[in-house]
């Protein structure tokens, strides 16, 4: 038992030190889609993408809200 998880604490440093650190952020919305919201995520894509986050993961929990707000993002 001690074997084994000395084998995959090897294992997971060696996994660590090979990938290549990356980063992204996560943009939330919770509520309405509303232009505020369009800009929020229009402005903080464009941060990250100056500061060289690799990932944007977007998670809306809306029931409804403006078509062309939605759109926008």
């Amino acid at each position: 038992m001690v074997f084994v998880a000395a084998v995959l604490a090897a294992f997971s440093a060696f996994a660590q030190g090979a990938a290549p650190a990356r980063s992204g952020v996560v943009l939330t919305i919770d509520g309405p889609v509303t232009p505020a919201n369009a800009q929020y995520i229009a402005r903080e894509i464009e941060e990250a993408s100056a500061s060289g986050r690799e990932l944007v993961l977007i998670e809306i929990d809306t029931p409804g809200g403006l078509v062309d707000s939605m759109k926008t993002i």
